[in-house]
């Protein structure tokens, strides 16, 4: 017989199907699956994807449409259970805290639900160890209170592998005591990358290592870094000078923090560190005192200044500036400042133009470069009250004005807790210092060019401004971190200002000496 139109037939097979007694109750449309229910289940190597059967059903079997889509990959599984597995050795592995879209469609032979879909993340595994760690040891003095107190800060980055979210890091810290392990810090959980370790014992070899956490594991632990508290390793840190910002700089964690707005830009400037007070020249010779959120006008200088310093030990500042003829070294006492009108001195007169002046106060010396026509380093001793060039025929070691050596209008020095002072100037094509105590002089096997200023040096570390940069060296032979800034002037590295013992310190009494 010819069915007119007919596109499609079906054949009933009244033995295939079966219906119940009573068909007006039957439900073969299925709900769609709980979207909060889909989840997975298991461990990183191998886990399952399970949801929450679809209940409502009444008649026949309810199968299941399964969509995953991980990374640049999609798989499809039609299947009669609520659960599919993930195996690490198998083809569909999936690596751990992987991302994993899904959609899940519950079907019958009759009718199918609407999608359900949620992202997942295959199980946390094992993280790989933090990099880069290292750390940083600091000394504080008080010699008032004559203590002396040492802090080691522990930093180190997220680990290469962190094969899923880091819950925290377990930090270690021990030395050894009498052939004894003591344990300072045993796996203390903390949630940063840096952990400040005070109180110290001087001279004193500390071990430190740091492991991550998943909510899986814990990872290795780091290789072991250990540091002698004998040692000073400064953070690299500075003061900026913008023209408008005075500004802290961690070279090392690459943050900024802003420490004061200036409306002139400023010139030269130094600290006080351990009384937390700043002092700078502006382009208006006008010397200002910083502390806590206040800035206080102390004088207006009457030439225009070439350098500025600190003497940390005895509370003086000293600036070089330019006079009617020839240039003086000043002396502002800030003891009397303090408490008197200001106090203001003329140390030193000469008819060449002084600049880059540093201050030793262990030696109670000044050190300048002036150009009497070529650049020259002088040397004035507070204890001989004699001016000199600081090279003459007994350095045999070093260079002098004589030997044919070009000394370039740079100088800084380098003072430790446990060397003794160097002076660092800048040669042609070189950086050399002094100890100025043994005399022997060394290279500095760093380039210098004309186009570097505001060198300074610490125990560890070599800072310099080009043009808008601002460059450390982060050891000797080690890498170079830099930074740009908006007109940036000048920096100032954040270095510990030492103090002798003391009794060093309390003015003599008869029939004492004290050496």
């Amino acid at each position: 017989q010819k069915l007119s139109g007919a596109r499609a037939f079906t054949i009933i097979d009244p033995a295939h199907h079966i219906y119940p007694e009573d068909v007006q109750n039957i439900n073969v449309l299925p709900m769609k699956v709980n979207d909060s229910s889909i989840r997975i289940q298991g461990t990183w190597k191998k886990f399952n994807i399970v949801w929450d059967p679809v209940a409502n059903v009444n008649y026949g079997k309810v199968f299941y449409k399964l969509t995953i889509k991980v990374k640049s990959r999609t798989e499809i599984h039609e299947l009669s259970k609520t659960s599919f597995a993930f195996n690490s050795a198998g083809a569909n592995f999936v690596p751990a805290h992987t991302e994993i879209n899904v959609t899940i469609s519950a079907f019958t032979y009759w009718r199918s639900s609407i999608f359900s879909s949620a992202r997942l993340y295959s199980p946390s595994g094992k993280p790989s160890p933090p990099l880069r760690p290292r750390v940083f040891v600091k000394h504080f003095q008080n010699p008032i209170q004559n203590s002396h107190s040492i802090d080691a800060t522990f930093r180190w980055s997220p680990p290469k592998n962190s094969n899923g979210p880091i819950i925290g890091y377990k930090v270690h810290c021990s030395y050894e005591e009498d052939d004894t392990v003591k344990h300072v810090l045993q796996g203390e959980l903390i949630n940063g990358t840096e952990r400040i370790v005070p109180n110290l014992v001087h001279n004193v070899s500390y071990s430190f290592r740091v492991q991550a956490l998943t909510s899986a594991r814990e990872g290795d632990l780091t290789a072991a870094q250990v540091v002698n508290t004998a040692e000073d390793h400064p953070i690299p840190q500075a003061l900026i000078v913008t023209s408008e910002h005075v500004l802290l700089y961690d070279f090392d964690s690459q943050q900024s923090t802003n420490v004061v707005g200036t409306s002139t830009p400023i010139n030269f400037i130094v600290r006080l560190d351990r009384e937390g007070k700043l002092f700078w020249v502006d382009e208006n010779n006008e010397l200002f005192q910083f502390y806590g959120s206040s800035k206080t006008k102390l004088h207006t200088i009457s030439g225009p200044v070439q350098s500025l310093t600190i003497d940390w030990i005895q509370r003086v500042l000293y600036w070089s500036q330019l006079e009617s003829v020839g240039s003086a070294i000043y002396a502002f006492d800030l003891n009397r400042s303090d408490k008197e009108a200001v106090h203001l001195e003329r140390i030193v007169y000469r008819a060449g133009n002084m600049s880059n002046l540093v201050v030793s106060p262990m030696d109670r010396k000044l050190f300048w470069t002036e150009r009497v026509p070529e650049d020259v380093i002088f040397v004035h001793s507070f204890e001989e009250n004699k001016t000199e060039e600081f090279f003459d025929d007994s350095f045999e070691e070093c260079p002098n004005r004589t030997a044919g050596i070009t000394v370039h209008p740079v100088l800084t020095l380098q003072t430790s807790v446990d060397e003794e002072a160097r002076l660092f100037w800048a040669e042609t094509g070189a950086f050399r210092s002094i100890g100025l105590n043994s005399k022997t002089c060394m290279n500095f096997e760093f380039e210098y060019n004309p186009e570097m200023h505001s060198v300074a040096k610490d125990g560890d570390h070599f800072y310099w401004l080009e043009k808008d940069t601002a460059f450390v060296r982060m050891d000797n032979g080690g890498s170079i971190v830099s930074e740009k800034f908006d007109e940036i002037r000048t920096l100032l590295p954040l270095r510990l200002q030492y103090y002798p013992e003391r009794r060093c310190l309390i003015p003599l009494q008869k029939e004492q000496d004290y050496q």
